[in-house]
């Protein structure tokens, strides 16, 4: 995989990802991740996810194995070391 350094700025994760006013992107996944599939941006301390009307959803897991699937346009503040779960792939988001 690829790390993508966060400095208080957006990551946009998608297939082939569409990013506005700076946001970053990061391109992973197969034919199973949209072609823009999921946001994670830094506010106040904390990360949050966004499903950007994903159509496989995106769906995080915290550490403890507790998943939930996001709601599609919906920030969703995870803890250190949350996994990700987009289409086929899963990534790991640790900032602690």
């Amino acid at each position: 995989g690829s790390d993508a350094e966060m400095c208080a700025q957006v990551v946009v994760v998608g297939l082939h990802p569409e990013t506005v006013d700076g946001e970053v992107p990061v391109q992973a996944g197969s034919a199973s991740v949209a072609k823009t599939h999921f946001a994670v941006g830094l506010r106040d301390d904390k990360v949050w996810v966004q499903d950007l009307e994903s159509t496989n959803g995106t769906v995080i897991e915290d550490a403890a194995g507790r998943r939930a699937k996001l709601t599609a346009g919906r920030r969703t503040v995870i803890a250190d070391s949350a996994s990700v779960t987009f289409g086929d792939q899963t990534a790991t988001i640790s900032y602690g």
